[in-house]
């Protein structure tokens, strides 16, 4: 059989491919791989997953290439710290760039650590940036800084505004309001006008005066509706199970919060632990065979400047508990509330309480409205708002 002229020029100059298996895939339009060898003519394979035939091409009549030579790899380098890593992971939060892979071939080794170097640094001065506030980031914080404080000081100049516009007309209806026997209306309109000089911060003799007025009226408003000597009467009674329900429950139902007014001796006790009370009131409390203490450590003693010689002072408090005393047995101690403590300047509600005034309690009145800095309680009555 003749030899065509080109099978003859292939034996001459090209050599015969190698036995090497030319693996192929193919992947179908319904997603599944085909894989096999290539042979040296071209052939047709059906799809595993839906049978559709795939056209493959004949293995490649020239030689593989080889693949390249193995480069030596540099060295790795030392593990970092866990200091260097926490560093290393907070600056690329900011801005990450990802670094190239070192090059194939060791001449652009030194090139690639350049760039790397490079990256290195502006990844830091994109973290300083990211870190250091700009100049407009400054800016709008101070404009946000006064346009707050702008905002406080008219609040505040809004609320002096009214305080003052409200201070004279609750004064006023205050005292025409105690001038009429009517004490709730009293002792809402001086509550009212004592706000708005805490508004005002005003700490002068009238002011004082009008504060002085708001504690007696709400005092005389909610007056305990017993005397001491009945409260302990009820209450050894109702310990004593004698009116069906425990003394706890009725005295928070009924007296706890009420208000109470003494005029008695107190003096200022020496030589006592931080837990005793520091100053003794003479005021002995009996009902048959119980006795009742009052514990009263109030801080208004210390304005009135009481001393160990007893003293007469007329002051009111809130009534906090009765309670059994240490010792037991038939005595009961009663509790005030410190903080709700004042001393009482003012004899003309004393005697709408029932109480009686004679001129050492006048004399006790005015000592104690001096110490207090509000003067007399006659001039306190008659003293005008002072704008």
């Amino acid at each position: 059989m003749a030899v065509s002229w080109l099978q003859a020029a292939q034996r001459l100059f090209v050599k015969p491919p190698e036995d090497t298996p030319q693996p192929f895939q193919l992947r179908c339009a319904c997603g599944h791989v085909t894989s096999g060898i290539r042979e040296v003519e071209p052939q047709q394979v059906g799809c595993g997953g839906c049978s559709r035939i795939l056209f493959v091409m004949p293995r490649c009549a020239y030689p593989l290439p080889k693949p390249p030579p193995e480069v030596a790899r540099p060295k790795p380098a030392p593990k970092p710290s866990p200091a260097a890593e926490t560093q290393a992971e907070t600056a690329t939060t900011a801005t990450r760039v990802v670094t190239p892979p070192p090059p194939a071939g060791p001449g652009r080794l030194a090139q690639w650590r350049s760039a790397t170097t490079e990256t290195v640094r502006a990844t830091s001065r994109a973290v300083v940036r990211k870190l250091t506030p700009s100049r407009f980031q400054v800016l709008v914080l101070v404009i946000a800084a006064a346009l707050s404080l702008t905002g406080y000081a008219m609040y505040r100049a809004r609320q002096r505004s009214a305080a003052e516009s409200v201070l004279s007309e609750t004064v006023r209806r205050g005292r025409s309001a105690l001038a009429d026997g009517d004490l709730e209306e009293a002792a809402r309109f001086f509550q009212q006008a004592a706000q708005a000089l805490d508004v005002l911060g005003r700490d002068d003799p009238t002011s004082r005066g009008i504060r002085q007025q708001a504690c007696e009226t709400t005092a005389a408003l909610r007056l305990c509706p017993k005397s001491l000597v009945d409260l302990v009467a009820e209450a050894a009674g109702t310990d004593a199970g004698r009116f069906g329900l425990s003394w706890a429950d009725s005295f928070r139902a009924s007296y706890r919060d009420t208000w109470l007014v003494w005029e008695t001796m107190v003096s200022r006790r020496t030589g006592v632990g931080p837990a005793e009370p520091r100053f003794l009131i003479d005021h002995p409390v009996s009902y048959q065979r119980q006795v009742a203490v009052l514990h009263a450590d109030l801080p208004v003693f210390d304005a009135l400047g009481i001393d160990s010689e007893p003293r007469s002072v007329v002051f009111a408090a809130q009534l906090q508990d009765v309670v059994p005393g240490p010792t037991g047995g038939n005595s009961w101690t009663i509790v005030l509330r410190p903080e709700t403590a004042f001393a009482w300047c003012d004899g003309a509600k004393l005697e709408a309480l029932g109480l009686s005034i004679d001129e050492p309690t006048k004399a006790t009145l005015a000592e104690q409205a001096r110490r207090l800095g509000i003067g007399s309680p006659e001039s306190a009555a008659e003293t005008e708002v002072q704008e």
